[in-house]
């Protein structure tokens, strides 16, 4: 096969002669010493956690052990065999997984979805709901029938005798030939290719090999059996033997093969991101067994006898083996790093570059390559069309390519992980003492965050909002915040938050989990963190991600607490057009969720046009047109409090024609168990706004609506049927993707929608019936309902949910959007809801008052101003400020917040702020303390101790947001000094080129501050 012109670039010609010359070559195991060994198997004498750690690591490499060694030399498959990770192609279609004979019923088994059993099915995929296997030849008699003088497989040339069905053996049946696989597919009538044999190869043969080294490895360094080390070096050896000529490119880019190569075509034995894997499981294997492999004459003859078989060269030393394994197999791993053939998400190319450093061990080419892993680097084309990364650029992605809420900018909790995908070069530095120049714990601050953030993002502690490609619709989960993410952190940062996580969740396996067997004193640090977890934990605080673009507004508990999110950050790469979008978490499930991770995310219509589109999130579309990507929305409120929390975010340019794009959500108490929201979203610009509304899965109850069933088509039209998609579809909407259609053409100006909602996630608690209530507030031109579908390939996600979408047109159109959203369980928590008469307001602006009667008998009164101005209702109330709440019982103010504002009054009542905020400029910054970033400011007001935990809005050059909470304020001369506290003030190196010219800031000398404020009354 033609190769994707993989040259050798100057500096690998130098690491082959080095490999051929004097250099000392590496001479034992060095991640996991002999001492380490050693170690373990002291511990494994003493405790019952490590001996149940050891027996666990040898029952998986059992089977492997047990594995004659010619049959496991012989599983190692060529180049000549192709891969695929979908056995039809689903790359920019709207096709699924399907099975041949069950068709669609395979959907919700996922986007990978065949059973694999390697030992008891070999060659073989398994449909998990028909149970029937393909291909129906069989495969692997044919592939040995194939093999050339050098053991490789040759396409074509093996006998063909052997490529029929074997459950139809007579030639004369029609289904003799059904399903049969040479290895490139077998086609349908239809003309269709099924690639049974490249998936099997991928997901079955070769995984089962990476997993079969990790084991076998892991026995090796827990037990010291040989055994189990002569088995890895024989899969080793031959990986090395085969690997130069693993090349993805003309199996994708040809043939339509698919697999995770990023539309580049390029990778090994998989595509570029998923090789990155391969490359730290192999190397990281090599460097384990090594010890065992250098003195084990039985490896030798072995592999002496198989090469001269095969006529592949010398085998006849461990010297010769060696020297193979690494000059094929490790380095070709460092070549295929630097020419992109490895190459996946940040942080996972670095990862395979140190994995295969530390696994040479050989200097100087081993500090070279770490170097070249934190060196300035990007990618530059060839002229022939190859690549050239030029270094590793791990310092610029963390400080430039990371928020400072230490993520990525991929705009979805799991793919902004870049820290926590770095952890492997971080672990594998500091389990490699001998290089000194680079730490990622200890140089760079702004990691920690890697760590924390997962913690952070967490609603009610518990579940990750499946924001952009991240889980699944109604997920109730968490990303990011593994154990060993949470032990490695603790380990190098000994932050209590990290030891209380683990306490909270693993107590009971605490041992287990945090003890290192390797280590002399194993239970040290979970004696540490045992101490910390046993103190009493903090309650639940609210979340201000502003680096990721995240605000998370919840209750201090978690037992039947409320939290509500508003994402506001990256809208591109695996993020959705979904700025400004609402979720919330309330009666213990996922009350406004996420769509979450869309079917296959390969550029198919349907994926980009619906699941990933602004019209199936809460949000609002402007003239049907799609958001502009941009990198964040901007924070102008974030007030945490008691009975009633605010949140308030601005993205005016997120669509071409509107001019304001803002959204204000107060989630407010009604006792510790219940709650709402009344949600304000303006817009101004266009001639057409679309808000769309939904809720969890149930049966949908509509009040005060006279819908109007649609005959046919879709919310496109009635002449557009579902997934009928038009020239220029990738720019459409995907309104072609809302059926069942109802419509309203005069709706009232307020009406209800009430989900009962059901149990797909098991977790509604017996006798618990949650609901969730929309009450619309807003004049419209039409209401449509319709059913949308979340991707059908994730177990447990609906069949389909429904959609509310609230139109409104007018030339130079003006919206303000006000919903009151009531999650309950059985009965409802608020009798009535409407919107309130305003006397007076400030001119231009978009201004709303409601009143909300609860069933308790209490009565809330909430007034949104769109900047501080003043409010006068019709029954007196006025407000002069942004935000204002009074509660009310028998008439009386028994409860009162002014946010933003100077005056809300009423007649019995005067609540009264000094002015809205207090304003100032930059005098100075200070990062040297990564824990302590500071700003000297000018203020304009009167400074306390009160302004600690407030947002601070620094007015900056708006490429990022910059609002902040204020860790700490005090008098600095005649100035006030504002710590961020570990939120860092950097933005990034200043030079991507030259690390050594210093950083841009964030908040810089003469930018304009603003600190929002708030003053509440409580009656007694």
């Amino acid at each position: 096969m033609a190769s994707s012109r993989r040259t050798i670039p100057l500096f690998l010609l130098t690491i082959l002669i080095l490999l051929g010359g004097t250099a000392v070559a590496k001479t034992g195991s060095v991640t996991i010493t002999a001492k380490m060994r050693a170690n373990a198997k002291a511990n494994v004498e003493k405790y019952d956690w490590a001996k149940s750690i050891q027996r666990a690591a040898i029952r998986r490499a059992e089977k492997w052990a047990k594995v004659p060694d010619r049959e496991l030399w012989l599983m190692v498959t060529p180049q000549t065999l192709p891969r695929t990770c979908h056995t039809t192609r689903i790359r920019y279609t709207n096709r699924t997984a399907m099975c041949p004979n069950c068709g669609d019923k395979i959907i919700p088994y996922g986007n990978y979805p065949w059973k694999i059993d390697c030992f008891k099915k070999p060659w073989k995929l398994t449909c998990p709901v028909c149970k029937e296997t393909y291909p129906k030849n069989d495969f692997w008699a044919y592939y040995l029938s194939a093999l050339d003088e050098r053991g490789i497989f040759q396409p074509g040339k093996g006998d063909p005798k052997l490529l029929f069905n074997t459950d139809h053996p007579d030639p004369k049946d029609p289904l003799h030939k059904f399903a049969v696989d040479d290895g490139y597919g077998w086609y349908d009538k239809t003309n269709d290719r099924w690639a049974f044999v490249a998936y099997y190869n991928s997901w079955g043969q070769w995984r089962h090999i990476r997993r079969g080294l990790d084991a076998l490895a892991r026995a090796y360094v827990l037990t010291g059996d040989k055994l189990y080390s002569r088995k890895a070096g024989i899969l080793l050896d031959r990986i090395a033997d085969v690997y130069p000529d693993m090349d993805m490119y003309d199996y994708i880019k040809k043939m339509l093969f698919e697999h995770s190569d990023g539309s580049t075509g390029l990778g090994r034995i998989e595509g570029c991101i998923w090789e990155t894997r391969n490359a730290v499981a192999f190397s990281t294997a090599y460097d384990h067994v090594f010890d065992g492999m250098k003195d084990d004459p039985e490896l030798v003859k072995f592999l002496s006898t198989m090469a001269k078989e095969f006529k592949i060269g010398d085998k006849s030393s461990f010297e010769a083996i060696q020297k193979n394994i690494e000059k094929n197999l490790i380095l070709e791993f460092v070549k295929g790093v630097k020419d992109r053939h490895i190459a996946g998400n940040e942080g996972m190319h670095q990862n395979a570059m140190a994995a295969a450093a530390i696994a040479l061990d050989r200097e100087p080419l081993t500090t070279e390559l770490l170097d070249w892993v934190f060196a300035p680097g990007k990618l530059e084309k060839n002229k022939d069309g190859s690549w050239n990364r030029t270094g590793g650029n791990i310092p610029f992605v963390l400080m430039n390519l990371m928020g400072r809420d230490g993520m990525g900018s991929e705009g979805a909790p799991g793919y902004s992980c870049w820290g926590l995908t770095l952890m492997t070069t971080a672990e594998l530095l500091r389990s490699y003492p001998k290089y000194t120049n680079h730490s990622m714990y200890r140089d760079f601050p702004k990691y920690k965050q890697c760590f924390l953030t997962p913690l952070k993002w967490c609603c009610l502690g518990q579940a990750t909002p499946s924001i952009g490609d991240s889980g699944a619709c109604g997920n109730w989960g968490t990303v990011g915040a593994s154990h060993q993410a949470l032990l490695n952190g603790y380990r190098a940062y000994r932050d209590p938050r990290l030891a209380r996580r683990l306490y909270r969740r693993y107590s009971k396996i605490l041992d287990r989990l945090t003890a290192d067997i390797f280590a002399e004193k194993p239970l040290a640090l979970a004696e540490e963190i045992r101490k910390i977890g046993e103190q009493d934990s903090p309650p639940l605080e609210c979340q201000n991600l502003n680096g990721f673009g995240l605000a998370i507004l919840q209750t201090p508990q978690a037992e039947n607490g409320r939290a509500m999110w508003m994402y506001y950050g990256r809208n591109k790469g695996h993020g959705h057009r979904d700025r400004l979008n609402l979720g919330l978490y309330a009666q213990n499930i996922n009350m406004l969720p996420d769509l979450g991770y869309p079917e296959y995310a390969s550029g198919r219509p349907m994926d980009r046009i619906w699941e990933r589109n602004s019209i199936a999130h809460n949000t609002v579309i402007v003239d049907d047109t799609s958001q502009v990507s941009s990198y964040t929305g901007h924070l102008r409120l974030f007030e945490p409090g008691e009975r009633v929390k605010v949140v308030e975010v601005e993205s005016d340019g997120i669509y071409k024609n509107a001019k304001t794009f803002r959204r204000l959500s107060a989630l407010v108490d009604v006792s510790e168990t219940a709650g709402y929201i009344v949600d304000f979203f303006r817009v101004r610009g266009g001639k057409l706004h679309r808000q769309s509304w939904h809720g969890p899965p149930g049966e949908l109850k509509i009040t005060g609506l006279n819908l109007v069933k649609q005959a046919k088509g879709t919310f496109a039209g009635e002449d557009v049927e579902f997934n009928q998609l038009p020239k220029d579809w990738k720019h459409d909407c995907g309104y072609m993707y809302l059926y069942d259609v109802q419509r309203d053409n005069n709706p009232p100006a307020s009406f209800t929608l009430d989900v009962d909602a059901i149990d797909l996630r098991k977790r509604i608690k017996e006798g618990k019936d949650p609901h969730l209530r929309l009450t619309i507030l807003t004049e419209t031109n039409e209401v449509a309902l319709a059913h949308g579908d979340p991707p059908q390939n994730k177990r447990g996600n609906p069949r389909n949910l429904d959609y509310a979408i609230l139109t409104r047109t007018g030339e130079n159109l003006e919206s303000l959007y006000v919903t009151v959203v009531e999650p309950y369980d059985a009965k409802p928590i608020i009798d009535s809801a409407r919107r309130l008469e305003i006397k007076s307001k400030p001119d231009g602006q978009m201004v709303a008052a409601v009143e909300v009667k609860l069933k308790s008998g209490r009565t809330d009164i909430l007034i949104c101003c769109e900047t501080p101005g003043r409010v006068e209702l019709a029954n007196g109330i006025v407000m002069d400020g942004t935000f204002g709440m009074l509660s009310l019982r028998d008439g009386q103010v028994e409860f009162a917040r002014l946010i933003a504002g100077t005056e809300l009054r009423t007649k019995e009542l005067r609540l009264e702020c000094p002015t809205p905020a207090l304003t100032g400029k930059v005098v100075s910054t200070d990062t040297t303390d990564p824990n302590d970033n500071r700003v000297v400011v000018t203020l304009d007001g009167e400074v306390s101790d009160a302004l600690v935990g407030k947002l601070v809005v620094f007015e900056n050059d708006r490429e990022q947001d910059a609002a902040y909470l204020i860790r700490r304020i005090e008098p600095k001369g005649a100035n006030f000094e504002i710590s961020t506290g570990d939120s860092t003030l950097i933005r990034g190196y200043a030079d991507r080129d030259d690390f050594n010219r210093g950083y841009v800031l964030n908040v810089r000398e003469g930018d304009a501050l603003r600190i929002p404020l708030s003053v509440t009354m409580q009656a007694k």
